[in-house]
């Protein structure tokens, strides 16, 4: 059991920096990030306390965005 032990650890030590590793090499601009969210759910702040949550189909680069299947939240004070 014990020989086992390290290379548990070393596996879980891999694991955890691996996710960290992909976004860093694959993200060299703000709008990379956007990118690697296509097809997925996203959640937007906007102005006035509006927040919207959706799967992002597409974006420019002045931050348009196409969503489906959006829920939007409006917070008043």
């Amino acid at each position: 059991m014990a020989s086992g032990e390290p290379q548990q650890q070393q596996t879980q030590q891999v694991q955890q920096q691996a996710p960290a590793t992909v976004i860093t090499s694959s993200v060299e601009e703000p709008l990379d990030l956007i990118r690697l969210s296509l097809d997925e759910r996203i959640y937007v702040k906007m102005r006035n306390d509006r927040e919207v949550r959706g799967r992002l189909h597409a974006f420019d680069q002045h931050l348009n965005m196409v969503l489906s299947q959006v829920e939007e939240t409006v917070t008043t004070v």
